[in-house]
C-alpha cells in the first residue's frame, strides 16, 4: 500500500520523534504500564500508528488492547497496513479479525483497534474503561480545557495520559536567513489564529499551556520534560527519510504564512526556495522545542 503524502510525513517523522521524545518521561510511561498484566489504551490522534511500532520496538513484554483513533479515513487504513506489514517483517504472529489485528510473540500480545473518530466525540468509549490515553503532537491542534474533560471521564481512578511532542513557541533555522524572524512569527501566529470547535487552540505555546491546564484540572504531573525535535546533516546527508520531513514541515509554511506589510509574494516564495534548496544540498539544520508530559488522573476530576 502506498502512503498518501501526509502519511509519508508521519512515517518520516518518526525518527525524528524517536530521537526527541524524553526518555525518563517515556521509561515513567513504560511503568505506568507495567503496572497491571494487561492495559487498556486509546491513542488520539495516532495517525499511521508510529507510537504502537515505537512501543513494540521498545517494550519487549507488551501486553495491551490498544486503539488508534483518527479523525482521517486514510491515516485510520494506513496504519493497519502499516503495523501489520512491520509485525509481519519483525516476526509476530498476526491475526486478522474483522477490523482489528492481535499481534503475539515470546512474552508480548498486543490487540489493536482502529477506530474513525474525534476527540469532541468520545461516546464510542465507556466511560472509565481506558487504563491510558496517548496523545503525540496533538496539544498544539485542540483547546485544552475543553479536551481534558472528555479525557479524564474515559479514564480509570489514577489512570493516566502520555502527552508527549507539544510544541512550545520556538523554531530555529541554521543558517540563519534575514526574513526568519518576521516569516516564524507570522507561522507562530497562524497556530495561535487556529480554531477548533469554536475556541482557540493551544498555539505555539501549547506545551506550558498544558502545564497550566494540568495544574488547574487537579492532574498529578508525574513526569515532565523536553522533546526538542533536531534534524541536522551529517556529510551533507540526512539520516533515513529526513530531507522528506524537512520538505513537509516546509509545506506547513508555504500553507500557513500569507504576505503582509514587508512581506510579499516573492520574498517568501524566494525564501521557501532558498530553504528546500538548503535541504537538497544537506545544509539546513531544523530545530524545535517541545515538551512531553505523563500525567495521572484522579477519579474526582471529570467532574471539575
Amino acid at each position: 500500500m502506498k502512503l498518501s503524502d501526509f502519511g509519508h510525513y508521519l512515517a518520516a517523522k518518526k525518527s525524528v520523534d524517536d530521537r526527541a521524545l524524553n526518555p525518563t518521561v517515556f521509561q515513567q510511561m513504560i511503568e505506568q504500564l507495567q503496572k497491571k498484566e494487561n492495559n487498556v489504551v486509546l491513542e488520539i490522534g495516532a495517525g499511521i500508528g508510529t507510537m504502537l511500532v515505537r512501543w513494540l520496538e521498545r517494550i519487549p513484554d507488551l501486553r495491551v488492547d490498544y486503539t488508534l483513533m483518527d479523525v482521517s479515513v486514510e491515516n485510520i487504513e494506513s496504519a493497519y497496513w502499516w503495523i501489520s506489514d512491520y509485525a509481519r517483517q519483525n516476526a509476530y504472529l498476526v491475526q486478522q479479525e474483522d477490523d482489528l489485528l492481535i499481534l503475539s510473540k515470546s512474552g508480548c500480545h498486543v490487540r489493536v483497534c482502529f477506530l474513525i473518530g474525534d476527540v469532541y466525540d468520545l461516546d464510542t468509549i465507556e466511560d472509565h474503561s481506558l487504563d491510558g490515553v496517548v496523545a503525540n503532537a496533538f496539544f498544539d491542534l485542540v483547546n485544552p480545557d475543553t479536551v481534558l474533560p472528555e479525557i479524564y471521564r474515559k479514564v480509570v481512578a489514577n489512570g493516566w495520559l502520555y502527552a508527549s511532542i507539544n510544541f512550545d513557541g520556538e523554531t530555529i533555522f541554521i543558517p540563519e536567513l534575514a526574513e526568519d524572524q518576521f516569516i516564524l512569527e507570522l507561522y507562530h501566529r497562524s497556530m495561535d489564529e487556529r480554531m477548533v470547535n469554536n475556541a482557540n487552540s493551544a498555539g505555539r505555546f501549547s506545551g506550558r499551556k498544558l502545564y497550566t491546564a494540568f495544574q488547574h484540572s487537579g492532574a498529578k504531573i508525574c513526569a515532565m520534560g523536553a522533546s526538542d525535535w533536531v534534524v541536522f546533516p551529517q556529510q551533507n546527508q540526512y539520516a533515513l527519510d529526513e530531507a522528506y520531513f524537512l520538505h513537509f514541515i516546509l509545506q506547513f509554511f508555504a500553507q500557513s504564512v500569507l504576505p503582509v506589510g514587508d512581506l510579499s509574494q516573492e520574498t517568501l516564495m524566494n525564501w521557501l526556495s532558498t530553504r528546500h534548496e538548503q535541504i537538497k544540498c544537506g545544509e539546513l539544520t531544523f530545530i524545535t522545542h517541545q515538551l512531553d508530559y505523563l500525567v495521572e488522573i484522579n477519579r474526582k476530576l471529570e467532574s471539575k
